[in-house]
């Protein structure tokens, strides 16, 4: 059995923690204090004399960034980048998955981080859908791809399949 006892929550720890994630948007960190706030409360009502955070010492919050709408140049721009992209031992399609990632981000309007989780189980050539799974809010959903969308995920799939 040890004799030190367990720290418990005061502003000093919560600082110390604060700083590992001071990278983070001001919004993001605000949140996550709040959510510690959160349950510092809950556990006053058991420990009355338990540390709560005081709420107007965190981040303030911010406006969030207005979504970029890219028009028809600004995709060929990439599209041109992504063709110029050269292969790598590690990427040996890497052109080829660039422009697909720029085709499905702008045809079929997917969030970043849709993008990065597809998985080839996930492409239907055949039906022209994507299976978008546990995305925001934990959903999933199937989104259709317009026919040129469709015709380069099967020009991609071709290549990546012999």
């Amino acid at each position: 059995m040890h004799d030190h006892a367990a720290a418990d929550l005061d502003q000093n720890l919560l600082d110390e923690w604060s700083k590992s994630f001071a990278e983070l948007t001001a919004n993001v960190r605000r949140n996550r204090l709040r959510e510690v706030r959160n349950f510092c409360l809950c556990r006053q009502r058991t420990e009355p004399h338990c540390f709560v955070p005081d709420a107007n010492r965190f981040p303030r919050p911010q406006p969030y960034c207005a979504p970029v709408i890219f028009g028809a140049d600004a995709v060929a721009h990439m599209l041109a980048a992504a063709k110029q992209q050269r292969p790598t031992p590690g990427s040996p399609l890497r052109p080829a998955v660039l422009r697909l990632a720029v085709v499905l981000l702008y045809t079929a309007g997917l969030r970043r981080g849709e993008l990065l989780r597809l998985t080839l189980a996930d492409a239907d050539p055949a039906e022209g859908a994507l299976r978008i799974r546990e995305s925001k809010f934990h959903k999933s959903r199937f989104v259709p791809l317009s026919p040129d969308a469709c015709c380069e995920l099967r020009a991609y799939l071709r290549r990546r399949l012999p």
